[in-house]
């Protein structure tokens, strides 16, 4: 799941790096290429005088039909089909469309960069407009990136003394004033005096009007410069340390930049929620969730209410709150703000990239709360789009497939998940000539088609070459190489192999504590995994040194009630099982099916797996009518749950077999242990609806 950085209004905030991504078009040639094009520069021209939308609507439909025909008739990646997907993008401007007039001018754009270069007049026309989509998705920081590069193209192709040069100043600096943002259009008048003066003289009637259009808006900007000068030195320099990873600082800057806001127009003035947002983002880059959800909670009030749910920034704010909450363990209120986020994606046009990402998060959630079938429904709502959007062999499709490929394996559906798994490395191989295999994305994909079929060597093997990879490219302390040597330790404790597991654990912490700092959730979960494997490699008491601090950071930073701290209470009950001290096994055991009771309720799986393990407890100490009792209800959840050919079920109807034998070793002919399993599960249904049956300590 990631954290979208809104910008709104202000061109000194983080933003969010839009990714461009290229996909083909399929649409049939019906008509001549250049009349179609014509048509769709001119706009409809016919009688009765149709509606604003429906000429919208024309006018995009004939757009699309020259692209179409370009694209049969020149190819993908040439100059004409370029010009009729910028023309199609300004279609969807003029509609309102900005993210699709996005997506479609960034494929122009790669064909200007690849086929044209930035020595020609059609590559500064299609940055400019992809700057103009960029500013009005809420991206100031990219727009204005490629209106520099538009200006750059235009001055190679022109000339620096280009009359043309000074007009596409202008035409910026006219279209920032629209937007309010009087400071980036000052800039571009600015640089077009120099142009006219030489060209025409510095008395010409156009230079005339030039300074006095500058000299307004300086006083303009005089009038708000007390107001907003402090604001935009203190979001530069908290960027700054952000982008640093300097995130206790970057903190104090934004919440200064708050504190003027709020000063200067209000609590509750729009101007404010930007500052809220990336003091949202901040705290979790911290790992401090809740003050994350405190911040975001209160721009997302202010955006509802000044945004409202039709803007793109509002999207955003709902995604990073949903993603605190999912982050807390409010699964529930997280879902509530991801459907919220994905209402206004559909306001804004369903079929786009950021709508797959809303998708992407409603199914995380759904899977967090076990219900994985509902994320394979969500996964399978964004395929469609994405396949429309970017195309079906698109390189990224392969990590969408490698996604439903793991719910599968969740849901103990082998082949499924093999042929999921298969599709990804086909992808990504056709999308390629097959000339990636040694790329760091398809050797991970291909460790987990690897883990899928137990090959654990192989799978290693390909995270050893990732690894390699990433720290040539992006250096040793990165946290995208910190998560490969997580995935390093973590097959070699699937290998059995707990001392090397320990081992790159360790290096995986080392550096997560420098990255991340000491307190932060995410080296809580290392330091609770590197527990669990020095205590299968039997240093107990050094794994609970390790355990203790995973609890310890746990607790202060996302509470005793969460999940996460769950997972660290049940490795400590794994450790005294592994010292025989049954009874703390028991009282760490239930604190952790406490925690998934409250957080999943009792017939999730990872509730089932708490009935589990306190009944291994009873079971190490030869109570064997307890153990049976909650054995019987971990089994009949994850028999509800995944059917009765999924391994964690077979492992419960095992230990439910032994614990039988055991209660009825010195009958002559006990009952059939299949006769006793159907009964007792129909017997108890009710009874095991209401209670958790292992609560009695007896």
């Amino acid at each position: 799941m990631l954290i979208v950085k809104s910008t709104l209004r202000s061109p000194t905030l983080m933003a969010l790096a839009v990714a461009t991504v290229f996909g083909t078009f399929s649409q049939s040639a019906h008509a001549d290429n250049a009349a179609a094009s014509k048509e769709a520069a001119r706009g409809p021209q016919a009688e009765g005088k149709p509606s604003a939308p429906q000429r919208s609507a024309d006018t995009i439909s004939r757009a699309k039909q020259a692209l179409s025909n370009s694209i049969k008739k020149n190819g993908e990646q040439q100059k004409e089909t370029a010009r009729y997907r910028n023309e199609l993008g300004v279609a969807y401007m003029n509609a309102e469309k900005y993210s699709e007039a996005r997506d479609v001018l960034a494929q122009a754009a790669e064909t200007a960069e690849k086929v044209l270069g930035d020595k020609e007049p059609l590559s500064a026309e299609i940055y400019k407009n992809l700057g103009f989509a960029l500013f009005r998705l809420g991206y100031p920081e990219n727009a204005r990136d490629w209106h520099e590069r538009s200006f750059t193209a235009q001055e190679n192709a022109q000339g620096a003394g280009n009359l043309k040069l000074a007009e596409t100043c202008e035409e910026l600096a006219a279209f920032y004033i629209e937007q309010g943002d009087h400071q980036v259009a000052l800039d571009w008048y600015v640089r077009a005096q120099p142009i006219r003066e030489k060209a025409q003289g510095a008395n010409h009637a156009s230079v005339v009007k030039l300074k006095d259009i500058i000299a307004t808006t300086i006083r303009q900007l005089m009038g708000d410069t007390a107001a907003t000068g402090d604001i935009a030195r203190a979001t530069q320099t908290a960027k700054k340390h952000a982008d640093e990873h300097r995130y206790a600082d970057a903190l104090n800057h934004y919440k200064k930049a708050l504190a003027d806001a709020i000063a200067a127009s209000g609590e509750q003035h729009e101007d404010t929620v930007q500052y809220r947002n990336e003091i949202g983002v901040v705290y979790m880059s911290l790992g401090d969730y809740a003050q994350a959800r405190d911040a975001l909670a209160q721009a997302a009030d202010i955006a509802e209410k000044k945004l409202g749910n039709e803007n793109p920034n509002s999207a955003n704010i709902y995604r990073n709150l949903g993603f605190a909450l999912y982050r807390l363990g409010d699964y529930e209120k997280a879902l509530a703000w991801h459907q919220k986020a994905f209402a206004v994606r559909e306001t804004l046009g369903a079929e786009t990239l950021e709508m797959v990402e809303t998708c992407k998060d409603i199914a995380a959630v759904y899977e967090k709360m076990g219900n994985y079938n509902a994320a394979l429904d969500w996964h399978g709502r964004a395929l469609p789009i994405r396949e429309k959007t970017l195309g079906a062999g698109h390189p990224s499709m392969s990590v969408a497939y490698d996604s439903i490929a793991a719910l599968h394996q969740r849901l103990g559906e082998q082949d499924k998940a093999q042929e999921w798994r298969q599709k990804a490395l086909a992808v990504r191989d056709k999308a390629t000539g097959g000339k990636d295999s040694g790329t760091a994305s398809a050797l991970h994909s291909a460790a987990l088609m690897y883990l899928g079929q137990g090959d654990y060597d192989n799978a290693l093997k390909s995270y050893r070459q990732v690894l390699a990879i990433e720290e040539k490219s992006l250096g040793k302390q990165n946290p995208v190489i910190i998560e490969t040597r997580n995935d390093i330790a973590s097959v070699y404790s699937k290998k059995g192999n707990y001392k090397q597991a320990a081992l790159w654990y360790g290096k995986a912490l080392a550096d997560q504590e420098k990255v991340l700092g000491r307190e932060h959730p995410s080296v809580a979960m290392t330091y609770s995994n590197l527990g669990v494997a020095e205590t299968r490699a039997g240093n107990h008491k050094k794994a609970l040194e390790y355990l203790r601090r995973a609890v310890g950071i746990f607790e202060k930073s996302v509470g005793g009630n969460h999940p996460d701290t769950g997972i660290a209470y049940t490795n400590m009950a794994l450790v005294y099982s592994k010292m025989k001290d049954y009874d703390k096994a028991e009282g760490w055991a239930r604190k952790a099916m406490e925690i998934n009771e409250k957080a999943f309720g009792k017939e999730h799986p990872a509730t089932g797996m708490s009935y589990g393990n306190v009944a291994m407890t009873y079971f190490n100490r030869r109570q064997y009518d307890k153990a049976m009792v909650g054995y019987l209800q971990a089994y009949r959840i994850y028999l509800a749950r995944f059917g009765e050919t999924h391994p964690q079920t077979r492992s419960f109807r095992n230990n439910l077999e032994r614990g039988y034998k055991q209660i009825n070793k010195k009958i002559e002919k006990p009952k059939p242990f299949g006769d006793w399993l159907n009964e007792s599960l129909a017997e108890h249904q009710a009874v095991l609806r209401e209670d958790a049956p292992v609560s009695d300590k007896g």
